[in-house]
Formats: C-alpha cells, sequence, structure tokens
C-alpha cells in the first residue's frame, strides 16, 4: 500500500509549526521552560497540548488554521502573565495563595478543608518525601502548584519571600508575622532601595535578604 506522503507532510508542517510558536511563546513569557510553577501553568500547558494534539493529525485542519489557534491562545496567556506580573490581586486570583496546613506542629482542619485535603491525602503526600507522619511535622505548606513543602520539627524554618519583583506579598508578610511598617523599619535600617527596586526580599525568620536590580542606585 503506498504511503500518504502528502498527508504525512501536512503533519509534519504542522509539527513545526507548533514547535516554533512555542520557542515564540517562552521567549514572550520570559520563561525558558514549560515546566508548571502554578496551577495555571499546568492548566495552560493542556490546553496547548489539546490543541496541538486534537489538530495535528486532522486531515481538515491546515497549518494556517493551527496558527491561527494556537496564535490566539498563546497570546491570551502571555496576556494573562503580563496581569499576573503587575497586579497582585490578580496574581492570587488566578494562583491562590499557599496554605499553612500545618503550624508550630498542630493540624489546622480548616486549611485541610480549603485545600482539599483530608490527612490521609497528606500522610501519602509525607511518604513520598521519606516523613513519618504528621507528628513529626513542625510546618506544612501547601504550594500554589499542588506540591508540599514540609519542615520536620528539627529542622530550620522555612524562608519567605517578602518582596517579589517590586511589590510586597501582604499573604507572605502576613504569614511572617509582621506588618507593613515592620518592613518599612527594616528597609530603613538597610538604607534599601525603594521597594519597586527590589527584586527579591527573602526572610528567613532572623534576618531580611535583599536583591536589587541591577540597575537601582547603590
Amino acid at each position: 500500500m503506498a504511503l500518504d506522503w502528502p498527508y504525512y507532510l501536512g503533519i509534519a508542517w504542522k509539527m513545526v509549526t507548533t514547535l516554533v510558536l512555542l520557542v515564540i511563546y517562552t521567549r514572550m513569557a520570559g520563561s525558558r521552560r514549560l515546566a508548571p510553577v502554578t496551577v495555571f501553568d499546568k492548566i495552560s500547558n493542556l490546553v496547548v497540548g489539546a490543541i496541538a494534539g486534537t489538530t495535528l493529525l486532522n486531515r481538515n485542519i491546515k497549518p494556517l488554521d493551527l496558527t491561527v489557534f494556537m496564535s490566539i491562545w498563546l497570546l491570551l496567556l502571555v496576556a494573562i502573565r503580563f496581569l499576573r506580573l503587575r497586579f497582585q490581586s490578580f496574581r492570587t486570583l488566578i494562583d491562590g495563595t499557599p496554605i499553612q496546613l500545618i503550624e508550630a506542629g498542630q493540624m489546622r482542619p480548616e486549611a485541610f478543608r480549603q485545600a482539599g485535603l483530608s490527612p490521609t491525602s497528606l500522610q501519602t503526600m509525607l511518604r513520598s518525601q521519606g516523613i513519618a507522619g504528621p507528628h513529626v511535622v513542625e510546618s506544612a505548606l501547601f504550594e500554589r502548584n499542588g506540591e508540599l513543602s514540609v519542615r520536620e520539627a528539627k529542622d530550620d524554618r522555612f524562608s519567605i519571600i517578602l518582596i517579589d519583583r517590586g511589590q510586597i506579598k501582604d499573604e507572605a508578610l502576613r504569614r511572617s508575622g509582621h506588618d507593613h511598617a515592620w518592613l518599612n523599619d527594616q528597609l530603613a535600617a538597610m538604607s534599601a532601595p525603594p521597594v519597586a527596586q527590589i527584586f527579591c526580599g527573602e526572610w528567613d525568620g532572623r534576618r531580611l535578604w535583599l536583591v536589587a536590580y541591577p540597575d537601582s542606585a547603590d
């Protein structure tokens, strides 16, 4: 039986089109990889894969059609990423915030309900990290990407990012047990540049670590 070369060439051309659009997207989004960091990133990748998968083998969809479909979705993703970067409230709406499941060695039932987890599911996640169970956990944080960050009683405390790309993270500041006045005092004592010029502000429980943008005045 003869091979349908025009069909195969059409698939190859659509594959090349998909790869080119994905490379353009990663450059526009400022990311060098498609590894998901949040649940929204996972959903975005699934939709991109679905569009590509359902159109590659469809004879009725031409490379131009695929280009239009992918371009619309990728431009929408770029717009959403821009809004997430620019507006903290929008970022919280899309990505949510980390949920403190265990604090000071005590499980918080309300937090479990908010995260949609049970003690059994928490135990499974802990065992996958080689941790015996909740009874040895001092602090457990359910991250925005669905992963679990754990500190056992003997470990150092988690650091918290208080300033992210020139914006104060109100929820993180609250979890650190401090407020804006305290943060402003810390920045003043360190003779730090304005918040808008700080790329990252990390609190480790004892000290505030700052990384300023390269063009910030010394």
